[in-house]
């Protein structure tokens, strides 16, 4: 039949028992154990690869002329934060061909597609630049592997591409323009009349575009254009024109002289002119027969 065996113990201060296992199975490391074990992060991939959020920065948003920057943090197929650079992990040679950045116009007429310089900066992370002088809508793909990356939204979710819009930079007074606002058959002195020459006590208008370093139309308002008229024949005959701001980078000015002569015009922003104006010509009115 069955049968088994109990072992028992006892001493001065244990009373017989029967010995517990902990005390027949004593385990031991082995030589060199334990040791300390590393996980590393897998080769960048682009389903959970990522940007850091900067401070003040807005990636979708820029000036014309002015140098961006946007962060790419590095992560592997599980979204574990890569911690080197790609060639030390066995990803491409370099950082321009572990991401690349394309920027596309939407409709601008431009020379591109761009590229963003991509710079290795440290603990899996890159850095972006680049500078765009045109103002306008953009698509920007951010790219590993030839695959847009997703920011593990998913594809359908995926952060890559995404829109930019550059705004244009300051107003430089000397690219701005301005042009006769009423068509050319409106006035005797024919294209650009009221820059050239308008009847004395008749309302003369001017259209000016203000525009930044890189010749974009500005789409904002708020500069404040000054604009004079003064008498070759007397310099201490003045006339100041009415600005009228159209809030969206457009101004209309209106004058109104009532004496006939030639004058210098001045249409200037920060002290700096617009550009350089023929002289204005004032020329009388028509004269009427006196009533009786």
């Amino acid at each position: 039949g069955s049968a088994y065996v109990q072992l028992q113990w006892s001493s001065s201060s244990i009373r017989k028992q029967v010995i517990s296992p902990l005390q027949l199975y004593h385990p031991l490391h082995i030589s060199g154990s334990p040791f300390p074990v590393v996980i590393s992060p897998g080769a960048a991939d682009y389903p959970y690869t990522d940007f850091v959020d900067v401070l003040g920065k807005d990636r979708t948003n820029t000036v014309a002329g002015e140098q961006t920057h946007f962060i790419i943090q590095a992560k592997d197929s599980t979204g574990n934060n890569k911690v080197h650079n790609g060639d030390s992990q066995g990803d491409h040679q370099s950082p321009e061909e572990q991401f690349t950045v394309d920027i596309i116009g939407d409709g601008i007429d431009t020379q591109g597609p761009y590229s963003g310089n991509v710079e290795y900066i440290g603990s899996g992370q890159y850095r972006v630049e680049y500078i765009l002088n045109k103002a306008g809508k953009y698509t920007v793909h951010v790219k590993t592997g030839g695959t847009d990356i997703y920011c593990g939204l998913g594809e359908q979710n995926k952060c890559s591409p995404f829109d930019l819009t550059v705004k244009p930079g300051p107003t430089v007074p000397s690219l701005s323009e301005a042009g006769s606002v009423l068509p050319a058959t409106s006035s005797p002195a024919g294209e650009d009349s009221h820059m050239v020459e308008v009847r004395a006590g008749e309302r003369g208008l001017i259209q000016l575009q203000a525009k930044d370093a890189y010749g974009n139309n500005q789409d904002v308002g708020g500069d404040d254009f000054l604009v004079k008229f003064a008498s070759r024949a007397d310099d201490n005959v003045q006339y100041r024109g009415n600005v009228m701001d159209g809030d969206d980078g457009t101004y209309e000015i209106s004058y109104s002289i009532p004496l006939a002569g030639e004058y210098d015009v001045y249409i200037g922003l920060d002290e700096k002119p617009v550009q350089s104006f023929d002289t204005l010509t004032i020329i009388h009115n028509d004269v009427h027969a006196q009533s009786t």
